[in-house]
């Protein structure tokens, strides 16, 4: 009956203990993702109209549908980004339920020439967007990417570094990874992450870009902070292995 949303490189839990009460386990068919965001806007002093969620490296945009349209439940990571571009400048991030027309009991009768056609799905033409806009896409983008894909590895490298170092060593389960391995997870994990510095570092913005400034700023920030908490447990590790092998 909670989620866990993420925003500047912090993690806020969001509980929903009235519409647990009304549904269970299925009460994210009733809040819908605009109930979402107001109360995030409430929690966290942000305008509601500037707040971008994405879940599993999608930016949602359906405001109205539930949040069980995206795959979110109980427990679910959400993460928050602010943007202060009108929300249909944020490009086609999301995508939407697929439409069906309902069956009448009887076949159409079709001209021939159109029977063996696909169905075509056009899309609506995107808003063109302004230099400054494509940069803080690429830069959305990239945070999206980090949060989801390498931060998720990040917490597993700090579970396995925990299980080695615990200091309860008479009761810990025996590491399910060697030395080398644990090791070899924060090489790549750093790898990772720096890629991801280097791109927000190639992000040129013009000096009267302001928002975009800020958001490379802020992309920075968050890549950075995950640097230094592999890094730090990193150490950790390195001095767990050294008392081992001074006993």
């Amino acid at each position: 009956m909670s989620l866990v949303v993420t925003f500047r490189g912090r993690r806020h839990e969001v509980l929903f203990e009235d519409e647990f009460e009304q549904l269970g386990g299925e009460w994210t068919d009733l809040v819908t993702l605009r109930q979402l965001r107001d109360r995030l806007s409430a929690q966290m002093g942000v305008n509601a109209d500037h707040i971008k969620l994405a879940h599993a490296g999608v930016v949602m945009l359906d405001l109205d549908a539930p949040l069980s349209f995206f795959g979110i439940d109980s427990g679910s990571k959400i993460m928050m980004l602010v943007d202060t571009r009108p929300q249909d400048k944020w490009g086609p991030h999301q995508s939407q339920p697929s439409q069906q027309q309902p069956s009448h009991g009887h076949t159409q009768q079709q001209h021939p020439s159109h029977q063996q056609q696909p169905q075509q799905h056009h899309q609506p033409p995107q808003p063109q967007l302004t230099p400054e806009q494509r940069l803080i896409q690429r830069l959305d983008d990239q945070l999206i990417h980090t949060e989801t894909v390498i931060v998720p590895m990040l917490e597993v490298y700090q579970r396995n570094v925990e299980a080695f170092t615990s200091p309860d060593r008479a009761d810990r389960p025996q590491p399910t990874l060697t030395q080398k391995q644990i090791k070899d997870e924060h090489a790549k994990i750093t790898e990772l992450l720096l890629q991801s510095l280097l791109k927000v570092d190639g992000v040129e913005c013009e000096s009267d870009m302001v928002d975009a400034r800020a958001k490379r700023r802020e992309a920075v920030r968050f890549i950075q902070g995950r640097l230094d908490i592999a890094d730090a447990l990193k150490e950790r590790f390195n001095h767990s292995i050294k008392e081992l092998g001074s006993l």
